[in-house]
Order: C-alpha cells, then structure tokens, then sequence
C-alpha cells in the first residue's frame, strides 16, 4: 500500500517536474524569440560561423520554435578585419547542435538554411565600384556535419537571371594563410580572375532569355580546401532559349567538369536557326587554352557574322548549312575574343562556286575567328563537268586556285556579272556551242572592298569554238589578268578552215597552226602588244582575232594554200591607233590570187614584209612570180581617213609572159616577154584618183595579140596586102607612160619587127576603157615595092583609133607629123625599140 502511495507521488513530481520544464523552456523560447540571444551569445555564433570561412556580424539573433535560431541583419565581410563587406543578408536560420549546447560544450552549427535571400557581392571587394554580382532568391540549406566539413544540398538562387543549383561537398577549411603576403603571382592570377568574371557579367548582360525558362547552371563542388588544385567541379547548363539581339540558341546544354585547372565538356550541344552542333571541348585554365571537337549543322557563316561580327565571303556558296564533322583549338585572351582555330571537312552539298551551280561539293575547311577561311582539297561535280581546287579568305581578300572541265555556258551567270561594258562585248563575241570543251586552271584574288582590285594568273585551253566569227579547233595559253591588262603566254592556236571561203575554194589543210610568245592587250593603254607570233594558216582569220580592219585589207590577198606568218608589235585597239607599230612576215610557197584591173592574177611564191603604223600600212619587199615573170615591189597605204583610204607603191617586173596575160584577160597572145616599172598612187575604190608613170617593154611577142591593137592587123594586112600581118612578131616594143585620173597617157609608143617600125601616142581610160590612140606605121622594108605609090608619105602611114579595150576601131587616116617632127624614130633609119630594164 505504502509503495503504491509512493509510485503515485513520484509520478506526481516528474509530472510537476517535468511541466515545470515545458514551462520554462516555452518562456525560455518566447523570452529569446521576444527578446533575442544576447552579445555573448550572437559572439559565439559568429565565432563559429567563422570558423567555416564566414566573417559574418548579426544585428539579431533569435529562437523561432518552429525554425529555430534565425540571424537577421546579417553582415559578411571579406575578411577578419570587418573593414569590407561583401554581403548583406535580411536574415538566416542557424541549426545548433542543442545536446552540446545542453552539456554545455559550446555552440556547434550544424546547419545554415537560406532562403529568399538577396546578395550582391562586389568583384573586387576593395573597389566597391566594380562591377557586381547580384544573387537573388538563394535558398537552400548549407550542412556542417564535421568541423572540416561543408554540404551544400540544393542551394539555389539566381544571377543575371540564371537559375543557379549548388551542391557540394568540401572539407579541409585552412587553405589560406593569411600572415603571408599576396605572391606576385597570386595578385596577377586574382587580376586575370576579376577581368574574366567582369567580362563575363558584360556579356551575360548582352543576352536573354524568356522569363518562364530561365536557364539552369548546375553545380557540384567536390574536394579539399586546402588544396583547392584538386576539386572537383560537375557543372551542367541547360537553356531552351537564348538570345542575342534577334539571334536565338536553342535547346542548349553543356555538361562538364573541373579538375586540376582543366575544363572538360563532355557534352556541348545546341541549335541554331534550321542547324544543330554536337561535340565535346577541354580548356586548360593555366596555358589558356582549348580544344574541341563537334559535329554541325549549322549555318557557321551566319553564326559567325551575326555573334562574332565577322563577314566571310568566299567564292564558295552553299545552298544549306553542310554536314560538317570539325575539331579545332583555341585561345582565351583577357579583354578580347577567343583566338578561335577550326578545321573540318563536309561532303556532297549542292550550292555555287564563282556564281556556277554545282549538285555535289565536298572539301576540308580551316577557320580562323580573325576571320580567315580557308578551303582546301575542293571538289565540286556536275553532269557537265567537275572543279577542284581551294580558296582561302585573308584580310578582307579572297584567294583561290581552280582547276575547271566545266563548259564555257557553265560560267555565264559569273560573265554576266562583268560590270565592263568593253568586257562584255569581248566576251559576246566568243561563240561556244555543244561540242566546246574548255580547260581552266586559275588563280588569282579579289578585294572584298574594292571589288575593282583582282587579278587572275593560270593557263585556258578551249577546244572547237569560235571568236569573232573565226572558227578554232584549239587554242590554248598562260595568262595574268588584272582590271588593266590581259597578257597571254606560250600561246597555241590551231584554226579550223573547214568552213573559210578560200578552204572551200581551194582544199588544203583544213586547219593551220600559229604560235606566240606573248599577247598583250593593255586595256589603260588601249593597246595590244604581240612577241614572236609564228604559223602555216590563212592570215586574214587570224588577224581578225585582234583587228577587224587590217584582216579586211589582208582578204584582198587570196591564198590558195595558208601561208608562213611572222608577227611582232603592237596596235591600238581603238582609232585613231596613234602608238600602232606591227610588224607581219609573209611567205607563200603556193598561189595567190591578187584582183588587178578587174581580174585575178595568181602569183606565186608571194612574200613580203608588212609594217602597220598610225594609219598607214606599208608593204615591202613584195617578191612573187606572176604570168612566168618575177615582180617586185612596195606598197603604201594610208588609212588615217576611213572613208578615204589612199595607196601609193611601185612595181618592177621582168619577162612576164604575155601569153599568160592574154589568158587572164581572155586575148590571143602564144609567145611575148614582157618588162616594165611602175610607180603610182591612188584611192580605194575610186580609178579618177588613180596616177602614176612607168615604162614597158615587149621582147619577142606578137604586137597585134594586145586587144586594143588587134583590130589594126585587118587594116594594115590590107594595105600591105600580106594576110599574115596578124602574126608579125616584134624584136622589140617599148613605150613610158602617165596616168593621170585614171587615164593612161603615152607619146612614146615604139615597135619594131624585120619589116615594119610602129610609134604612136594616145590614152586609155582606165574607167570606162575607152580608147584614143594614134599608129603611125613604117613599112620601108623588103616589102616596100608593094606599096601603093598614091600615099603622101611613101611607106609612111598613120591610123587612128578609138572605141572600147575589147573592141576598138581603126582607120586610116592622112599621115600628119608627129610632134617631134624629124626626130621621131619612125623616121630612124633603123628602127629599134628600146629594151625596158629597171
């Protein structure tokens, strides 16, 4: 009975007891919720925060039951000295370890929890302003399970709207001592980190994002404080969206790590416009530099032009973004943009080179963030040809090499571009049809600036085209171009006859060969500059490749067989050609026909040398074979008025047989050598301003065989009474002559045969061929018993004749005496013309 009193007293007390503790520790609760810990207390507190790397002051610290101590007013300074601050807290709750606190072995923290809370943190704490970091909204709980330990779980918060989550495990907190002074290095390496982190919060500044998908850092801190070199840091960003002015990433994530001064992603990943790129990276923080490795879709010129500022323009256009597998290097420079190296390669996308369409093209590139491209091992393919070479993009100049099986249509849209109005007249005049085949190997570069400073160097062969309405089987040379002068090198042309007029007429070979060291054509001079052209081809064609009016002239000479050629000089391209000085070489093996008073005359081993001036072409030297005879001489002609073109020249030939004169100019005459000299001037197409002198001699020919004279031999056989006169062969003829407006005048005409002397005088139009001549006949021979003894003068007669060449009319009329009265040699004893020698 007494025990069970005894248990229900007991009870009692504990009962007492213990309410009376629930009381005390509730009024205990209230008093320091009310009132607060006092200094002591929010020392101790402080004392052990900075313990953990904290210098933090409270202006209150107080009991919440139900979060437990909460520190408000909270001051966290850069270091012991409390002298700069680096961060404002409105309040923080501090977990305690209560059953050290209850046995009274001091305060120990287990835990800090954050949560709402706004920091903003100065870069550099000793210049309050510099730039600084705003943390907003950070929360999360900051665990202390050790003395030497940290946990951070969940710590969260937002920088420059970035969704920043902490988690960390760090331990060993005395990794700075403070008694030594700041190494030079030390302070350089803190400057180099303030630099990176300013620029960074200014570039951060720069892009954004939609409120409502922020983008998330995530971070885990693993390692020794005391040696900071081995932490371990996990990082991971993702963004669904980020802006830059109008230019969006999207679907961005990197993830990472941290270690011993090395930066690794593992994996990089975002898109852009209708493009994505894949890859990896490391960056090593002590050299500064990286590398990577990614593979891309993406649009990297737009990218680069739109985030870098860098304006790339090669020659090189592709219809899409290719497929490119890449790896690169690069350099982060404080103050400035990375050094940036890339090199890749991509495979079978369609686009343009030179404003040419291509359905495949494949190369490697190498970028450079300065700007630099360069495009190497390029092959591009189309059904009608393929173009291989490289191109490189420095310093706002465009380089390239090409190597080109494409038709000439293929470059017709980079042709049309040709702003030169001269240029794209000498294009147009290049006719190239389905058979045409071209060979380009080029190189040269533009200024991307000043689209007026290029140049072009390599070699062309064009096969079956034509220029100028010249037909060509090939050609091809070396050539440097540039916007003043086009310069061609070891030129070879072959030409194709086939469908000349003279090929057509005559056969021979149906193509001719021409060489040259060089041609020049200087478009700042106006001029055209040619060195040791050679070749076996019709002229005319040739010449018509570079001047239309000299090829003109040179088709007056029509060659049965193509003719040697050399050529030097220069010529201008536009009139009045006052630097033109052009030397031609002619050698002809076979005939030529040459149009003389109305009818071809072929000649044979023509050669001569032709001198083309400022409106004069000068020809000398002159040598051929024509009717059995050699002739020789010079040709002037004067060109400076185009409507007026004026010749002079001179001509000296020996035994020209005049029974081939008589076939070209369809008269009887068998047999006749013929020698004479001529000097004489004119203008084309106008015979009245034709003059000139010369003489003529006949050896052995038949004197009543020349047209004009023929209609005499009826005449004269009639008073001769000899049928035959007709075949009267003459020793000797000879006569000097003037031309004057086109009319031949002479007054010296003499021949002689073994029985009769003839003089005369008289003219010929040469324009109306119409005849004015007077005969005087001496037949004081063996024959003169025949004569009729009624004629005033004995054996003395005289005949007048006029008419046409083709059919002029003689008659007898009275003997009157010639103007050199006696001293006319028809009054010579013995009668003998003179022999004409040059």
């Amino acid at each position: 009975m007494f025990i069970k009193r005894l248990l229900r007293q007991c009870r009692l007390c504990l009962f007492l007891a213990g309410s009376l503790i629930v009381v005390l520790v509730v009024a205990a609760m209230v008093y320091y919720n009310e009132v607060g810990l006092d200094e002591k207390w929010r020392t101790k507190i402080a004392a052990e925060i900075e313990q953990l790397g904290i210098v933090a002051d409270f202006d209150n610290v107080h009991y919440d039951p139900s979060r437990g101590l909460v520190a408000k007013g909270v001051t966290i300074y850069e270091d012991a000295t409390r002298e700069v601050i680096s961060a404002n807290m409105a309040s923080m709750i501090i977990d305690i370890d209560k059953s050290k606190l209850m046995r009274g072995e001091g305060i120990r923290v287990n835990k800090l929890h954050l949560r709402g809370v706004h920091i903003s943190l100065a870069v550099d704490p000793a210049d309050p302003s510099s730039e600084h970091i705003d943390i907003h909204d950070l929360k999360g709980n900051i665990y202390l399970p050790e003395a030497d330990v940290l946990q951070a779980n969940s710590l969260s918060g937002y920088v420059s709207g970035i969704n920043i989550q902490l988690d960390a495990k760090l331990w060993g907190r005395k990794f700075i001592d403070e008694s030594k002074p700041a190494s030079e290095k030390d302070v350089v390496a803190h400057a180099s980190r303030l630099r990176l982190i300013t620029e960074t919060i200014k570039e951060l500044k720069q892009w954004h994002w939609p409120d409502e998908s922020p983008p998330v850092l995530k971070v885990f801190v693993e390692g020794n404080l005391t040696n900071p070199q081995d932490l371990r840091v996990d990082l991971e960003i993702i963004a669904k969206e980020l802006n830059k002015g109008d230019r969006t990433l999207r679907d961005v994530l990197i993830r990472g790590d941290f270690k011993n001064q090395l930066i690794t992603v593992d994996q990089l990943a975002f898109k852009f416009k209708d493009g994505q790129l894949k890859g990896q990276a490391d960056y090593h923080m002590a050299t500064k530099r990286g590398r990577f490795i990614a593979d891309s879709s993406i649009d990297l010129e737009a990218m680069l032009e739109e985030y870098f500022g860098l304006e790339i323009e090669l020659p090189v256009v592709l219809d899409a973004p290719p497929n490119i597998h890449c790896s690169g290097d690069f350099t982060i420079r404080e103050g400035q943009l990375p050094d940036l190296r890339l090199v890749g390669r991509f495979n079978d996308a369609s686009g343009t080179i030179l404003k040419t369409e291509f359905d495949a093209i494949s190369g490697d590139v190498s970028w450079k963030s300065n700007g630099d491209v360069y495009i190497t091992n390029l092959q591009a393919k189309r059904l009608d040809g393929e173009l291989s070479g490289r191109c490189l993009h420095k310093n706002g100049k465009i380089r390239f090499e090409f190597d080109s099986t494409l038709p000439y249509s293929s470059f017709n849209p980079l042709l049309a571009s040709i702003k030169s109005e001269k240029g794209q007249q000498a294009l147009s005049r290049a006719k190239l049809g389905k058979k045409s085949k071209i060979h380009l190997k080029a190189s040269g570069e533009y200024d991307l600036h000043n689209k007026a400073e290029w140049l072009v160097s390599g070699r062309v062969q064009l096969d079956k085209f034509a220029y100028k309405k010249v037909d060509l089987h090939h050609a091809s040379a070396d050539f440097d171009i540039n916007p003043t002068r086009l310069i061609f090198d070891d030129i070879n042309i072959r030409s194709d006859h086939r469908d000349y007029k003279l090929y057509k007429k005559w056969g021979g070979p149906s193509s001719g060969k021409v060489t040259a060291d060089q041609v020049e054509v200087n478009f700042a001079d106006k001029m055209v500059h040619i060195k040791n052209a050679n070749g076996t081809v019709w002229p005319a064609p040739i010449v018509r490749l570079f001047h239309t009016k000299v090829a003109d002239h040179i088709e007056q000479y029509r060659f049965h067989h193509p003719p040697s050629l050399s050529a030097n000089g220069s010529f201008d391209l536009v009139g009045p050609w006052p630097k033109t000085d052009f030397f031609i070489n002619v050698k002809s093996k076979g005939i030529t026909d040459y149009k003389l008073l109305g009818e071809d005359v072929p000649v044979r081993g023509l050669s001569g040398k032709v001198h083309i001036t400022q409106g004069r072409v000068d020809v000398t030297k002159l040598d051929f074979v024509a009717c059995q005879g050699s002739i020789e001489g010079n040709i002037n002609v004067k060109t400076t008025n185009p409507k007026l073109v004026t010749y002079k020249g001179n001509f000296h030939g020996e035994r020209i047989h005049l029974g081939d004169i008589g076939r070209i100019y369809d008269f009887d005459a068998n047999q006749g050598l013929i020698t004479g000299n001529i000097e004489f001037s004119g203008a084309a197409n106008d015979i009245r301003k034709f003059n000139g002198s010369g003489d003529a001699g006949l050896e052995n020919g038949n004197l009543f065989s020349i047209p004009m004279l023929g209609p005499l031999s009826p005449l004269i056989g009639g008073i001769l009474n000899d049928k035959d006169i007709a075949r009267e062969q003459v020793e000797n003829a000879s006569m000097s002559f003037v031309i004057r407006d086109g009319i031949i005048y002479s007054n010296d005409f003499i021949a002689a045969s073994n029985t009769i002397k003839f003089t005369g005088e008289g003219n010929i139009d040469m324009k109306t061929k119409v005849v004015d001549a007077t005969m005087r006949m001496n037949a004081k021979g063996p024959l003169g018993i025949l004569m009729i003894p009624l004629k005033p003068f004995a054996g003395l007669f005289q005949f007048q004749g006029s008419g046409t060449l083709s059919s002029a009319k003689w008659r007898a009329v009275v003997f009157s005496s010639p103007k050199k009265g006696k001293n006319d040699p028809i009054f010579s004893k013995a009668p003998k013309a003179q022999q004409v020698r040059e």
